[in-house]
């Protein structure tokens, strides 16, 4: 849609406000006090965007075993209204509520936050696609592809296994789930390709698709989710402590 029309819509239908429902003044259905309280990820692990406290920078799991992927950005801690907005956005066909959490998502990035070459969406089952009626991930895909003039990969990688949902799986149970549920088509060119979720919540869906595009000629890989759940990993308390034990026994 051509700025001009864009402006000119918002003037005639000024925006209404999808939690408070309150006037926006301005060319997004969210005011700014909303906006302002929402859950923003202020503080995380530098490898895989899980929360963490302040003057932290790198959890317990990161610090033994880090991802495949180099870095994850997230907009937000999944809890209310976050949580809330998601759910209809991927259960209600909300897909404007999919596109505004995107917008958001984009003010999250670091003022020297370069965008990679290539983005690809998680790719969905067939079954799965034909169910819900559209993939969540390309259209957070498309919001940051139109922003930062990146084009998206949406064919080359497939997921091939209809795996039991993983929001219904323990953490340990998920990586056997999801392990071979993808494919790749042809192989990369050496790209810096950034992976697009909508959730990432233990990371075992995102960190088995990035070890495949690794092992199919990236150079290397990202991850970007509107959210991260801020669960405690099992033994993430007693991985940290052990490292710094370890570090003072060597006399660092």
């Amino acid at each position: 849609m051509p700025s001009w029309m864009d402006d000119l819509i918002f003037a005639i239908l000024p925006g209404t406000c999808i939690i408070c429902e309150a006037s926006t003044h301005r060319k997004l259905d969210l005011c700014v006090k909303c906006e302002l309280e929402l859950p923003w990820l202020n503080n995380a692990c530098l490898h895989c965007s899980i929360p963490l406290p302040d003057g932290n920078n790198v959890c317990g799991q990161c610090l033994f075993n880090k991802p495949p992927f180099t870095r994850c950005y997230s907009g937000f801690v999944y809890k209310y209204p976050i949580d809330r907005l998601i759910l209809d956005f991927k259960e209600n066909q909300k897909l404007l509520i999919g596109k505004l959490l995107a917008t958001l998502l984009l003010k999250s990035f670091p003022e020297n936050f370069t965008p990679p070459d290539l983005l690809v969406p998680i790719p969905l089952h067939k079954s799965a696609l034909k169910k819900r009626g559209f993939n969540q991930s390309l259209e957070i895909a498309e919001v940051l592809s139109g922003n930062w003039s990146v084009p998206m990969d949406t064919r080359n990688c497939r997921r091939i296994v209809e795996t039991t949902q993983q929001k219904s799986l323990h953490q340990k149970d998920r990586a056997n789930n999801i392990r071979g549920a993808f494919a790749i088509e042809k192989s990369y060119q050496g790209e810096r390709i950034a992976i697009i979720d909508d959730v990432v919540t233990t990371g075992a869906t995102v960190t088995e698709f990035a070890r495949l595009i690794l092992a199919n000629g990236a150079a290397s890989t990202e991850v970007i989710c509107i959210a991260r759940t801020p669960v405690q990993r099992t033994g993430q308390r007693s991985l940290t402590d052990q490292f710094l034990s370890r570090f003072e026994h060597q006399g660092g």
